[in-house]
């Protein structure tokens, strides 16, 4: 639904096809206060995913942390996850929501529009950050990221994405 037609991953744990994969969930083999008890919460399952830099969630990326090559990984990381989210998980589900959940959706981003579209401009200042950087220094172009070096089939926006008014994807007063 918000995967881009499967083509994005916005985390390490979570495929595109709708796989999870974590070492909580039996899902990867992990080590043993890692592996699934009856303790556990779906908060706990969310705490290992929604984390700030996911990036060193894939299998071997952590001992990068900390290191120039690492960070700079994580933040172009980053910057590709908080894309796709306003394109797949924000934008297209203002534009196209699924019939079932349009009006939630719809509520949903009249309530928190002001906090959303604060985010957006955050993040888009960092992308125009980023690509001015890019500009200046070929050689940031050649770094890899995680979906470009695991997901040769990602789709690679270009620029950043336009942020759409409620106003003109939900009505002007909160949906019931």
């Amino acid at each position: 639904m918000t995967t881009g037609a499967g083509n994005v991953r916005f985390n390490p744990n979570l495929y595109n096809d709708g796989k999870i994969c974590l070492s909580i969930l039996g899902t990867w083999e992990g080590r043993p206060e890692e592996k699934w008890n009856s303790y556990c919460s779906l908060m706990q399952v969310l705490g290992l995913i929604f984390v700030k830099d996911p990036y060193f969630n894939e299998p071997g990326f952590e001992k990068y942390q900390g290191t120039e090559k690492g960070d700079d990984y994580s933040r172009k990381y980053n910057l590709q996850i908080e894309n796709a989210t306003l394109n797949y998980a924000i934008r297209d589900q203002l534009k196209n929501p699924p019939e079932y959940f349009k009006k939630v959706i719809q509520r949903h981003f009249w309530l928190k529009r002001h906090a959303i579209i604060e985010q957006a401009r955050n993040w888009m200042a960092e992308m125009r950050k980023d690509a001015a950087e890019n500009e200046r220094n070929p050689k940031r172009k050649e770094s890899p990221t995680f979906e470009t070096l695991y997901n040769p089939y990602h789709i690679v926006v270009s620029g950043p994405p336009q942020v759409i008014s409620c106003r003109n994807s939900c009505s002007e007063t909160p949906v019931v």
